[in-house]
């Protein structure tokens, strides 16, 4: 009798430094959002190996067999939602087909099964192939193997033996460690450009590798004082403010002046926040009739 063909995978690699967008997303959802995440892809990977169904289906048999209680189902949606705007799942597979899935699952499913005696991605859901030309670490997205990791052991091949690294600003290693300055400043100017600069029209920063002395001061001192999550709730607080984002009139805050120390702590504090009663003269209402210190 012949053997059934086997599909799903028994394991999968997890990286000890994740990748920006899922560390986005562990400071966004927390705990709970990231063990949603990791749960996703126990199930594609031991479902069909490189992909899961996503129907309702399938959401309700995942959220029962990971005894999700029905008030926290939400959290599951929207978690999904989030790896589907960043790429982390094909948002493209998943409206045509409702399945996640992803070139770096594919990818690393081929991996791990390279010694079976056959081994195929279906053609519909295939994304491997779609890629030929480019290289495994500019697509990578993601496995769960980060394509930063890639990249450094690739450059640490091509780096001259004896040459130190700048252990204040090293652009593509992070400097020390895996978290480094840069790998840390490259999450907030993506935060900044997707959640609040993108959305809002504001201007967008460039990767931290550009930035000046004094930008990466302002990032480094606002991350010794409040930290990363800090960080990212005072830009959500920019984007929700009218004033801060220009839709109370043509002003915009930008990148460098929401780092600034007293502003920060201002944003930080919610005096730039919507007022609640338009009968008491707002904080930012003030700010509009004396200027912008």
């Amino acid at each position: 009798m012949a053997r059934k063909h086997k599909d799903k995978v028994d394991y999968f690699p997890l990286d000890v430094v994740m990748d920006t967008d899922v560390r986005l997303l562990d400071i966004r959802f927390g705990l709970a959002g990231y063990a949603v995440f990791i749960k996703l892809y126990q199930y594609i990977y031991g479902q069909h190996g490189y992909y899961g169904e996503w129907d309702a289906d399938a959401k309700l048999l995942f959220c029962s067999d990971q005894n999700i209680r029905e008030d926290e189902r939400a959290l599951v949606d929207e978690v999904t939602d989030w790896c589907l705007d960043r790429g982390l799942f094909s948002r493209e597979i998943y409206e045509k087909y409702q399945i996640l899935t992803s070139h770096g699952i594919q990818a690393q499913f081929l991996r791990i099964t390279k010694k079976r005696a056959e081994t195929k991605i279906d053609e519909r859901f295939d994304l491997v192939h779609q890629d030929v030309g480019k290289t495994e670490a500019s697509v990578d997205k993601i496995g769960i193997t980060s394509r930063r990791n890639t990249q450094i052991k690739q450059k640490d091949k091509l780096k001259p033996k004896g040459k130190e690294i700048d252990k204040e600003w090293a652009p593509e290693t992070g400097a020390v460690g895996p978290e480094g300055p840069h790998d840390i400043s490259l999450m907030i100017s993506d935060y900044w450009n997707h959640h609040v600069a993108e959305p809002a029209g504001l201007s967008s920063v460039k990767k931290p590798a550009c930035w000046n002395k004094k930008r990466r001061q302002a990032v480094q001192s606002r991350l010794a004082e409040k930290g990363e999550r800090g960080i990212l709730d005072t830009f959500d607080r920019v984007f929700a403010s009218d004033f801060l984002t220009g839709r109370s009139g043509k002003w915009q805050a930008d990148f460098d002046w929401v780092l600034k120390a007293e502003n920060f702590q201002k944003i930080a504090e919610g005096r730039y926040d919507n007022p609640k009663q338009a009968s008491n003269e707002s904080y930012y209402d003030k700010i509009i009739k004396g200027g912008i210190e």
